[in-house]
């Protein structure tokens, strides 16, 4: 099975991983950058990886391959920065976690936050950014962002 999208930190062949949200682990076969196999890469790159121990339709919507040793969670609670033009209704909006927009429901007292996500997202920022999708055009998207 090859999954292609970009990579956040460094990933070697037959590296183990952590498929997110199934929860599986999978192990990368083999990496490409531009159609050219290659050992290991770095952060910010696209790449494709040849995954071993999955078959295509165990992660048909596959969010994220982390390391094990990223802490995950559901439930986020942080102090919001809501930006003074943005435009926030609490309940249903989005967070940002690397390049994915991960369905949210948010609530806020004062200035604490409670984000519940109904799937398990990795934790590798003390910043996340909440989104509103459903603004009207020509409308900022982005609320603002919480901290850890």
């Amino acid at each position: 099975t090859v999954v292609t999208g970009f990579s956040y930190t460094k990933v070697e062949a037959h590296d183990k991983l952590l498929a997110l949200p199934y929860n599986k682990e999978v192990e990368i076969k083999s990496i490409q950058v531009l159609d050219e196999d290659v050992n290991s890469v770095g952060s910010g790159v696209r790449v494709g990886f040849a995954l071993r121990n999955v078959k295509e339709d165990e992660i048909k919507d596959l969010m994220y391959l982390i390391k094990p040793n990223v802490k995950v969670d559901n439930k986020i609670e942080g102090k919001l920065t809501k930006y003074p033009w943005s435009t926030f209704n609490e309940g249903q909006n989005h967070v940002l976690i690397k390049g994915y927009a991960v369905p949210a429901n948010v609530k806020v007292n004062n200035e604490k936050a409670e984000i519940k996500t109904s799937v398990v997202i990795p934790l590798i920022s003390d910043q996340i950014p909440i989104l509103n999708v459903n603004v009207k055009q020509g409308k900022p998207r982005v609320i603002g962002y919480v901290n850890l």
